[in-house]
């Protein structure tokens, strides 16, 4: 993969991301203190992998963007949301900021990485 197709690999990953925690945290918020009924719960969570499943089906950049979405938006509310107990809230800005590191660590790896690479091995006629 070269540098440019890494950075935006990077972008869709993050944007992705944010929408699906984004997405979580709307339907904890939304639900407030209906969040223990779960008919309502699995509505909720239907329709807003409803919109990220349509975006997959659409392909193309739409659907890089979707599919990390839904994993931003399946994994917090279907391992830390205990109904009337623990709320996934700090579970989603958990995933978001750790997931934003690791991407922006890697990016910055890769661009290292190539930036090292290309002035290690130029071309002889090559100048910077």
């Amino acid at each position: 993969m070269t540098l440019i197709g890494s950075m935006a690999v990077a972008k869709i990953r993050i944007t992705g991301t944010f929408l699906g925690c984004l997405a979580g945290m709307i339907i904890q918020l939304g639900l407030y203190s209906w969040v223990n009924n779960g008919i309502l719960f699995l509505m909720a969570y239907a329709i807003a992998a409803g919109f990220f499943c349509h975006w997959i089906a659409q392909g193309t950049i739409k659907s890089s963007i979707a599919f990390s979405a839904m994993s931003a938006l399946t994994v917090p509310l279907t391992t830390s949301l205990i109904p009337e107990q623990k709320d996934a809230f700090f579970s989603i800005l958990y995933r978001f900021s750790s997931i934003f590191v690791a991407v922006i660590a890697t990016s910055i790896v890769i661009w290292i990485t190539h930036h090292f690479l290309v002035r290690v091995i130029k071309a002889p006629n090559e100048q910077f």
